[in-house]
């Protein structure tokens, strides 16, 4: 399908992710430092999933992102496509295991043993107590918050 985009000279996007560029060859492109194939048009960058999204995925709802349904950043097919919100988006990351939770979170300072014996203790909570838990354990109130609400390390 040949797409004429407002700023970039006329491309055609094929519904498995090739690019042809202005003089009919295949744009090779390259990899962006987060994993999408991208392709230069006039010295900007283009990510080529959403070029293909924006020529064959029809979005009546204007969402503004787009997402992989198999988690394959470089799987850009049409039938791997869909719009999302952003918070579609990062349900989908967490469901899927892209976006690692709890232990599993390199940046994780808690372990999930840690968080139920957070869990476990806060039956027995008292005044101060996420404040003491917090610095016992080296993280914030909020993180303990989370904890105990389920927002983060729900599996545990």
């Amino acid at each position: 399908m040949r797409v004429r985009t407002k700023r970039y000279d006329t491309l055609v996007v094929h519904e498995d992710g090739t690019i042809i560029g202005a003089y009919g060859r295949p744009i090779r492109g390259g990899l962006a430092s987060i994993g999408y194939r991208q392709v230069k048009c006039r010295g900007r960058c283009l990510y080529v999933h959403r070029l293909v999204a924006e020529a064959f995925l029809p979005n009546p709802e204007g969402r503004v992102n787009v997402n992989h349904k198999d988690g394959n950043k470089l799987n850009n097919h049409v039938l791997n496509l869909e719009w999302a919100t952003p918070a579609e988006n990062n349900s989908h990351a967490y469901a899927t295991g892209l976006q690692p939770s709890g232990e599993d979170n390199p940046r994780s300072k808690l372990t999930n043993e840690d968080a139920t014996n957070i869990r476990e203790s806060y039956k027995n909570k008292y005044r101060g107590w996420r404040r003491d838990t917090a610095t016992r354990y080296g993280v914030s109130e909020r993180v303990i918050y989370q904890i105990i609400k389920g927002i983060t390390y729900k599996t545990c």
